[in-house]
C-alpha cells in the first residue's frame, strides 16, 4: 500500500476510535475515564497504523485530533448546528491544543517502545 494512503487510513483509524471510545464513556458510566484517555489512544493507534519511523506516525497521531475536530463539526452542520463565530477559537483553545498534546504524546510512548523493543531483540 503507499504510504500516503497508508497515512490516510491510519488517521481515519484513530479518529474513528477517538469518537468512538468517548461514546463509549458517553454510555457507560463505569467507562468514564475513556474520555480522558482516549486522544492518548487514538494517537497511539494511528502512529501504529502509519507504520514504522517518528514523523509520519507523529503526524498522524495529531491529524486524528484534527479530522475528529472536522468531522464533528461538519456532522453538526448536517444538523443544522449553527454555533456562534468564536466557537471556532474556542474549539482550537479547549479542545484542538490539549488533544492534540495528548494525542502526540501517545504516538510517543509507542514509538519509544517500539524503540526499546528492537533495541532488546536486536
Amino acid at each position: 500500500m503507499p504510504a500516503g494512503l497508508r497515512w490516510i487510513g491510519a488517521v481515519c483509524v484513530g479518529a474513528a476510535l477517538f469518537d468512538g471510545l468517548d461514546l463509549l464513556a458517553a454510555q457507560l458510566p463505569a467507562a468514564g475515564w475513556l474520555s480522558l484517555a482516549s486522544p492518548w489512544i487514538a494517537g497511539a493507534a494511528a502512529a501504529w497504523a502509519s507504520g514504522r519511523g517518528v514523523i509520519l506516525p507523529m503526524l498522524a497521531a495529531a491529524s486524528t485530533v484534527w479530522a475528529r475536530i472536522g468531522v464533528d463539526r461538519a456532522i453538526g452542520m448536517l444538523h443544522g448546528v449553527a454555533l456562534p463565530p468564536d466557537f471556532g477559537v474556542a474549539v482550537i483553545l479547549i479542545f484542538g491544543v490539549s488533544w492534540t498534546g495528548m494525542a502526540v504524546a501517545g504516538a510517543a510512548v509507542l514509538i519509544v517502545v517500539r524503540w526499546a523493543a528492537r533495541r532488546r531483540v536486536g
